[in-house]
């Protein structure tokens, strides 16, 4: 008895130390097909977190690509360049876009795209969120 209020003691005190969990959903995945003798192409998302606590993206991965990263597009002095990310913050209680014209993911290496391709979202601390992202024609956006 003794042994039993003991663990829920300690349970309830390791609970009520543990960081409050983001809660993590990704909507709207796409990825654009490839154009004819490329090899890379991009992907497009929402991701939302629910929880209390920030979030921070450092990557992505994918059985079918040799490399996946995290870019944005800047303006510098009217000309649209693409810079690589090394991380993207996910604030709590927010959502963050990846679209055309901003973030994106750069997806290299890929040979062929079925109808839609599994890629995992990497985040700095915690679980991958694995995510399909649908295949669109090349003009969609």
């Amino acid at each position: 008895m003794f042994l039993m209020l003991l663990r829920r003691i300690l349970l309830a005190s390791l609970l009520a130390a543990a960081p409050a969990l983001a809660e993590v959903s990704v909507t709207d995945a796409r990825v654009r097909a490839l154009l004819p003798g490329a090899d890379k192409t991009v992907g497009y998302f929402e991701i939302t977190n629910s929880g209390t606590t920030a979030i921070s993206l450092v990557g992505a991965r994918s059985a079918a690509a040799r490399a996946i990263e995290l870019h944005t597009t800047i303006d510098e002095n009217g000309m649209l360049r693409m810079r690589r990310l090394e991380r993207e913050a996910v604030p709590a209680g927010a959502t963050v876009r990846f679209e055309p014209g901003g973030r994106h993911l750069m997806i290299f290496g890929i040979e062929t795209l079925g109808e839609d391709l599994e890629i995992e979202l990497l985040r700095a601390t915690g679980a991958p969120v694995r995510v399909h992202f649908a295949r669109i024609p090349i003009g969609a956006r």
